[in-house]
């Protein structure tokens, strides 16, 4: 465990770099040439199905020689094709009006351009890491024409200090003069561009803040605050109420439990005749512990993503950022992984430690990899530019291949030789008590179900803006009420899988093992049922390759969650419930710790207990 500070530094040492602008790599000169790169062009209502605006089938201006621009890993999983465009500026000096083509048209020219506007097509410019964005036209649909906008102005604001050289502050562009290309008496289109330069005093380090006051300081965010605002306190109710009923009712049924076994030994009802049943291992122990060891590293992962989001990592330009962190970020905490499943698989009794670890390494990347690969040759199937390069494959394979299994295997090793056995308050019988028929809404799916919906209830608003950013031309910077919703998620899981648990062990079901994690896992499936929903009323994505790519991507987000959550479920439902709220003390009262035990006792809620874990 000495480990963790050299690892979270090198980590933020690792990341933060890839990340952050450079001033001396933005800075121009006066008339200095600034290049304006062709990003992508799709569909205003799914950015996923994206294309090269760079391309000769496009119906619009094409450079003669095309020149791409070198990226980054971050901006190839972006799915970004940056090549020269025909528009040339140059920095702090007004452009005239300027021909960018005279572009003639086809006939398969205009079905082409028909079907760009039908389907509000969005193009995309990049000046100095600046994304710009506007549809190519409209539809007139009271006279049944197209109108394609065959003029750009770009509006520039710079900084400068000495105004013989400066930087690139914010950039948009305003389209106008609109073209019939569907009239069969227009045979070509020519297109113009113009620029203006307005000088402001904003330092390059505050770019960032004056593109979000542009961006954000509206009426439509002043409104989405409110929202957030709601359902924050929403929240804080919920968890205010949740906790009175866990620590004023649930605390309270246990010391009178308790108390009715200190005051009659023969009682043995509900929990209490589980107790030499409750630490029976369960089937599956090795997957068991390989979804403790991701669930752990899982939430590692989140509070170091938005540790970095919070301190400014993540903003509008910079594309791709919050990927390369991600998969630096799972490749270097898969140590923690080997370390929590391997541990907690020794200490259980586990034997076969070589497959735990496969298991481990495994359990999330083997299902991403399956499931990413084929999304992959579908995207490339389709044109789209989210279908990554046979190299980038490699080098992501690679970048987990050398770090996280070889770490995972580490961690591994490093958890079996410092685990210590499992011991149970009690020790388990040597045949399992048969478990009573229970009532409907105690069987497993109502169960479940019903312990997953408290949860989802909490994120339910920030899972909208969230698919919003993922799935629409939209951003995400609330960050700082991200974090606040995740630390009440994580309270609210635990309370929840608290209680749940007390009542099924209540009801003389010793199987808490693997329902403990469907517990606190079943959000997700709100969390899937609610993506659906999203689908099919905020979205107008249609064809088998949008469908698959949002479901499939969905599908390996629940996955995530489901692990993550299901851990802190289990762990929360052991270390409170069958370790130190119900079992312990049974020692003490019926089975009488021998005086040689290792034990403190002291006073809590009447009763006592000792002062230890079973683990």
């Amino acid at each position: 465990m000495k480990t963790l500070p050299i690892l979270a530094i090198l980590i933020l040492c690792t990341t933060i770099p890839l990340i952050k602008a450079s001033v001396t790599s933005h800075l121009y000169k006066v008339e200095e040439k600034i290049t304006v790169y062709g990003n992508k062009v799709g569909p205003y209502d799914n950015p996923s199905v994206s294309y090269r605006y760079v391309d000769k089938k496009n119906p619009f201006c094409q450079p003669i020689i095309v020149d791409y621009k070198n990226q980054h890993l971050g901006e190839i999983i972006e799915g970004d094709k940056k090549a020269e465009s025909v528009y040339h500026l140059n920095f702090a000096k007004n452009t005239p009006r300027q021909i960018a083509c005279d572009f003639p048209l086809s006939e398969k020219d205009r079905h082409t351009l028909s079907k760009f506007i039908s389907n509000r097509f969005v193009f995309e410019l990049v000046i100095d890491d600046i994304p710009v964005r506007a549809e190519l036209g409209y539809s007139d649909k009271v006279h049944e024409n197209q109108y394609v906008y065959s003029h750009i102005h770009f509006n520039m604001i710079y900084s400068s200090d000495d105004g013989k050289e400066g930087w690139v502050i914010f950039s948009n562009v305003t389209l106008s003069e609109p073209i019939n290309f569907m009239d069969p008496k227009v045979d070509s289109i020519e297109y113009s561009y113009t620029a203006t330069w307005s000088r402001v005093d904003v330092k390059f380090e505050d770019r960032i803040k004056y593109y979000k006051k542009m961006f954000f300081d509206s009426t439509q965010h002043t409104k989405e605050m409110e929202i957030h605002w709601i359902s924050l306190i929403n929240s804080l109710l919920l968890i205010f109420f949740l906790s009175f009923f866990v620590v004023m009712t649930f605390l309270r049924a246990i010391k009178s439990d308790l108390i009715k076994i200190e005051e009659d030994e023969d009682y043995n009802e509900g929990w209490k005749i589980l107790s030499r049943d409750v630490f029976r291992f369960p089937k599956r122990l090795s997957l068991l512990t390989a979804i403790l060891g991701s669930g752990t590293q899982f939430l590692v992962i989140n509070i170091l993503i938005l540790f970095l989001a919070v301190v400014g990592t993540y903003y509008p330009t910079n594309d791709g950022a919050i990927y390369v962190s991600i998969l630096i970020l799972y490749s270097l905490t898969c140590v923690v992984s080997g370390y929590v499943s391997a541990y907690w698989y020794s200490s259980f009794g586990g034997k076969d430690w070589t497959w735990n670890l496969v298991f481990s390494s495994m359990i999330f990347t083997g299902p991403f990899f399956v499931i990413s690969f084929i999304l992959n040759i579908i995207a490339a199937a389709s044109r789209v530019t989210k279908a990554l390069p046979f190299t980038t494959i490699i080098v992501i394979i690679l970048i987990w291949g050398i770090l996280g299994f070889i770490l995972n295997v580490i961690g591994g090793i490093a958890g079996r030789r410092s685990s210590a056995e499992f011991i149970p308050p009690i020790k388990a019988k040597n045949f399992p008590i048969r478990t009573p028929e229970q009532p409907i809404y105690l069987k497993l799916v109502p169960k479940t179900l019903f312990a997953g919906l408290l949860p989802f209830s909490v994120i339910f608003v920030e899972i909208h803006y969230i698919l919003n950013s993922l799935w629409a031309y939209a951003t995400y910077q609330l960050w700082g009420m991200l974090v606040i919703v995740f630390i009440l998620l994580i309270i609210v899981n635990v309370c929840v899988s608290v209680v749940a648990t007390y009542i099924q062990l209540s009801s003389e079901d010793p199987n808490w093992w693997w329902h403990s994690i469907l517990n606190g896992g079943s959000a997700t499936f709100y969390i899937w049922l609610y993506s659906l929903y999203y689908y099919i009323v905020h979205t107008n994505m249609s064809g088998f390759y949008q469908t698959a790519m949002y479901f499939g991507y969905t599908s390996i987000i629940c996955l995530y969650f489901f692990i993550h959550l299901g851990t802190i479920s289990f762990f929360a439902s052991l270390n409170k419930i069958i370790c130190n709220s119900l079992y312990l003390p049974i020692r003490i009262v019926v089975y009488n710790l021998d005086a040689t035990s290792p034990v403190s006792e002291f006073q809590t809620y009447g009763w006592k207990r000792p002062y230890q874990s079973c683990y």
